[in-house]
């Protein structure tokens, strides 16, 4: 068997992968002739169809194409689709993240999904494996799993990423006939725009709105809410809600380029959401379509996301299984938070206002909810730095003495507010995680993995620069809490090319745990 390469240039990590996952499916160690991968074998099509990081596989005098290479040739910048009668192998330009309903919604932070489908293939998971997600986010493991055909659930607290995971799995689920008829029909109910004068009895938090749309834009949105909520059927709604919510920062009188909510300079008196809106509708909805002409979803596997703390994961996980006959989890793959992670909710502040998922007055609070944010009071603070020296979460002595060093570096007169913060936020989100491990460790069965693909960033206290190796910490406190480290792979990240471009992280490192 040869698995040949793509054309476009590979990151180191990605042949890594690449090597690995092929040994472990086929149980043959590869050899690398240049153009391909050589193994001494004769495996079954499905086998294939798993692979990740090859364009196609030559078995026995027959090519057989994985679904990977289908799916990333359905996505934009790869031309309109993959036609195998006139084209036998899919040769991609790029690589491409955003094909089927991956690029429905931007969402900070999200990993990309050649790696969950890599990882999965790591880890043994099989399609009809049941799969975890502690921090789902925007739903990339979980429409990953729709793809290969696991069985998953995630799990996340910012009500915004639960909505888009949901829409992602909803749009990859509907049939492409009515998802088309669909979109065509609100576009036709948009042709002319409406009148939305009334917007004020129809949208949620109107005065918080008008401060952050000119009314012009607020009229356009109502008029938008309006033609989807006559979508049939209801999850197809949701859909286009999450199609809606991408395009609220660039039509609003925020800095679409800055994470935090912060005006723009020069915003103009209008912007037209409905254009911007149908072109983005279009898009999205043809990128869905040209990848169900390859990939269908897989009979009798669900993916679901659920709006929940992942500190307390066990307790909703169990309610979730108990209503399918089963008790646990044979893995969990996820992309966690950092320390003084970016502001989630601050973010998708419009967002959430917009579609009344969380009110002006919650945002403030529905920040300090999430492991990692930024938002602490004083008062917080000194307790925190009080439950340092007391080592309250009982972290292991590696990280308690981390925490420790943070807070005598951190007590100096030329430091503000936010470097005084570090100590107590990092030492807050060690003993949050440290809270995960041991709720996700209760629903993982006996010698099942779970692998989490996170980043080390730093901080600068009194002048030095300290690096926070988050992998590390991470690993010693899962290990406290009685998972087993079995490897820590490091590879740089894929490259971003959106509005947190400037803000990501380009080396990370995977930690690949066992449940005993």
């Amino acid at each position: 068997m040869r698995l040949l390469w793509h054309d476009y240039r590979y990151f180191p990590y990605e042949r890594m992968l690449a090597l690995r996952e092929a040994r472990l499916l086929f149980g043959k160690q590869p050899e690398d002739d240049g153009d391909a991968l050589r193994l001494n074998c004769s495996p079954a099509a499905g086998l294939v169809k798993r692979l990740t990081y090859f364009k196609a596989a030559e078995v026995a005098g027959r090519t057989l194409i994985p679904d990977q290479a289908t799916l990333e040739a359905s996505g934009n910048g790869n031309g309109q689709g993959w036609d195998q009668d006139s084209e036998p192998i899919p040769s991609l330009r790029r690589q491409s993240t955003r094909y089927s309903a991956h690029g429905l919604h931007e969402y900070r932070g999200k990993f990309n999904p050649q790696v969950v489908r890599a990882i999965g293939n790591l880890l043994g998971f099989a399609p009809g494996a049941w799969v975890f997600d502690p921090f789902c986010g925007s739903g990339t493991t979980l429409l990953e799993a729709a793809h290969i055909g696991w069985n998953a659930i995630g799990i996340d607290i910012n009500p915004l990423a639960v909505l888009i995971a949901n829409a992602k799995i909803a749009a990859f689920n509907a049939s492409p006939a009515n998802l088309a008829h669909e979109s065509n029909a609100i576009e036709k109910r948009l042709t002319p725009i409406p009148d939305g004068s009334d917007w004020r009895e129809h949208l949620p938090e109107p005065e918080y709105l008008e401060k952050w749309f000119p009314v012009s834009v607020l009229i356009q949105l109502r008029a938008i809410l309006r033609a989807i909520e006559k979508a049939k059927p209801t999850p197809l709604q949701d859909v286009f809600r999450v199609v809606l919510s991408d395009i609220c920062r660039e039509v609003s009188l925020q800095d679409p380029g800055d994470l935090r909510i912060r005006r723009r300079k020069n915003p103009a008196d209008n912007y037209p959401a409905v254009k911007m809106f149908l072109d983005s509708l279009r898009a999205r909805v043809a990128s869905i379509v040209r990848a169900r002409q390859h990939v269908q979803p897989k009979a009798g596997t669900q993916q679901q996301a659920v709006f929940a703390d992942t500190r307390y994961a066990a307790r909703t996980v169990r309610v979730f299984l108990r209503n399918r006959r089963r008790q646990v989890f044979d893995g969990a793959i996820t992309s966690p938070p950092y320390a003084t992670a970016m502001p989630y909710l601050d973010t998708q502040r419009l967002s959430l206002a917009l579609l009344g998922l969380m009110g002006s007055r919650e945002l403030r609070n529905g920040e300090k909810k999430l492991i990692g944010n930024r938002e602490i009071q004083d008062k917080e603070r000194s307790n925190l730095e009080g439950q340092i020296e007391a080592n309250a979460a009982e972290l292991p002595d590696a990280v308690i003495a981390f925490c420790r060093k943070l807070l005598n570096l951190a007590d100096h007169a030329t430091h503000g507010f936010r470097r005084r913060n570090v100590p107590a936020l990092a030492y807050k989100y060690l003993a949050d995680m440290a809270s995960m491990f041991g709720s996700v460790l209760e629903v993982i069965r006996s010698k099942g993995r779970y692998a989490l693909l996170v980043g080390r960033n730093s901080t600068e206290l009194r002048g030095q620069e300290i690096l926070i190796d988050t992998p590390q910490l991470l690993a010693t406190v899962a290990e406290s809490r009685g998972w087993q480290v079995e490897e820590m792979l490091s590879f740089e990240t894929y490259h971003r090319y959106d509005v947190h471009q400037s803000n990501s992280i380009r080396e990370e490192v995977l930690v690949i745990l066992r449940a005993p």
